[in-house]
């Protein structure tokens, strides 16, 4: 049973992914796989802890959240990070975001 609040868009995109509570962490690519108002799923290489803060960015949009799972996949680690703020350069509203 699928207990989303809101529905997920797939995105198919790189982004650049950063462990904000890991200090000095390195910023890492990672392919964004689908993305809603409150949370999105990565492939990344590298397992992160579940409840770390993380830093996304996606083109002109930077998203905030904390890793609410990774579970290893085929090729690396499926990560889903929980949205807790997201900034961008035009001013666009979370659910512009998302259709975009």
């Amino acid at each position: 049973m699928d207990r989303r609040r809101e529905p997920r868009v797939a995105k198919q995109q790189t982004v650049i992914l950063t462990a904000v509570s890991a200090p000095g962490a390195a910023p890492v690519r990672a392919a964004m796989a689908d993305l809603s108002g409150r949370g999105m799923k990565l492939s990344v290489r590298s397992a992160l802890p579940e409840h770390s803060s993380v830093r996304v960015q996606s083109g002109d949009c930077t998203y905030f959240g904390r890793v609410a799972y990774c579970r290893p996949a085929e090729d690396g680690w499926h990560v889903g990070v929980e949205i807790t703020e997201c900034f961008t350069s035009s001013g666009a509203a979370r659910s512009e975001l998302i259709s975009s």
